[in-house]
C-alpha cells in the first residue's frame, strides 16, 4: 500500500527485506546479522521483466465498461450492463 507522508515525488512504498528461519508460528531466527537492520539488498534477484497482467474475459471488460458508466452518472445504461455481466458469469461466455 503506497502513502504519500513527507517530502517526496507521490505515493511510494518501503520495504526491509530479511531472511529468517521460520520456527514455527510467529517465532523465526534472523539469517543476517548487519548493521542495516538485519536486512539484505535483494536487487540480485530483480530480472527486468515486467508482469503481464491477464487477459480481461468478457464479463470483466463489459464491467469496466458498467463501472464507468455509473461513474459518469449513466445510470440506466449501468444497470443494463450488469444485467449482461451477470448472465455471462451465470451461463459463461
Amino acid at each position: 500500500m503506497g502513502d504519500n507522508t513527507g517530502f517526496s515525488t507521490g505515493p511510494h512504498c518501503h520495504t526491509q527485506w530479511r531472511r529468517i528461519n521460520w520456527n514455527g508460528g510467529t517465532n523465526y531466527t534472523t539469517v543476517d546479522i548487519n548493521e542495516a537492520n538485519n536486512s539484505f539488498d535483494p536487487t540480485q534477484f530483480y530480472t527486468g521483466a515486467t508482469p503481464t497482467p491477464p487477459e480481461l474475459g468478457p464479463a470483466d471488460k463489459i464491467a469496466v465498461m458498467a463501472a464507468e458508466k455509473e461513474t459518469s452518472g449513466d445510470s440506466k445504461t449501468a444497470t443494463m450492463l450488469w444485467a449482461v455481466v451477470n448472465f455471462i458469469k451465470a451461463f459463461g461466455k
